[in-house]
Formats: C-alpha cells, structure tokens, sequence
C-alpha cells in the first residue's frame, strides 16, 4: 500500500487498528520515518475489542461487527495506491484526521469518486459506510 501525496510516495500503511483507524508509516528522508496513526473522516465503525477503551465498551455483536470491517479494510487497502489528505489536526485522541482516497482502476457504481486521467480515486469513507458506519447501519 503506497500513500501518495502529488505523486510522490511518501508512505505505507502499517496496520488497520479498526475499520476507521489506519496507521501509516512515513518516509520522512534520510532514513528517518514515523508511524503516524490517522483516523478517517466521515466514517465511524464500530469498535474491535470488548475492552473499555477510552469509556467506549461494546457489546459482543458490535464487536464482531467491527472485526469485520477491520477485515474488510485490510483487505480493500491491501496492494492499493491511496491518497491521504490530512487536515492539519488531531483529535481528542491524538490521531491525525484526514480523507482517505483508494485508487481504483474502474469506478464502482454509488460511491463518490474522482477521476485523475484515467484512474478513479474511491472515497474510502464512503465505501465503508455502506456496510460497516454505526450510523447508517446501527444492531
């Protein structure tokens, strides 16, 4: 998995902590890099783990629920160019909010996309949220 910020490759996805949290390590020159973790706007899944985590516990169907979208982002950003575009800030728990792009080569119908000559860039929050958003898709 390449992140790729115009045209240049600056990064890899590391780990999916969960179906909204990715971690990346970037390629900062010389032979220094950090793992940054991000969390993706516009998408909130559900959590991965039973534990209390932050004052957020879930039940053992939301649990489930969340280790499959884990599965399916892995598996979704797995091989795949993606474009990462931060917004400058982190949130109340220190991970760096950004819009996740996926590069695909043909476009997927109902989902937003942007075209870039003749590849397509998936919003990946919007892939998701079909299937995994708490929000749209509550137990």
């Amino acid at each position: 998995m390449e992140f790729i910020y115009e045209h240049v490759t600056i990064a890899q996805r590391s780990d999916v902590t969960d179906g909204d949290t990715i971690v990346f390590t970037i390629d900062l020159g010389f032979k220094v890099a950090v793992r940054e973790t991000f969390r993706i706007l516009e998408l909130d899944t559900y959590e991965t783990t039973r534990r209390i985590r932050h004052g957020i516990k879930c039940t053992v169907a939301e649990a489930k629920k969340g280790k499959e979208a884990k599965k399916f982002a892995q598996d979704l950003l797995m091989g795949k160019r993606l474009k990462l575009v931060v917004e400058g800030k982190t949130g109340k728990y220190g991970r760096w909010l950004a819009h996740l792009w996926v590069e695909q080569t043909r476009a997927p119908d109902n989902v937003e996309i942007a075209t870039e000559g003749e590849h397509y860039w998936l919003n990946y929050a919007e892939w998701m949220r079909f299937e995994y958003d708490r929000d749209k898709n509550p137990i």
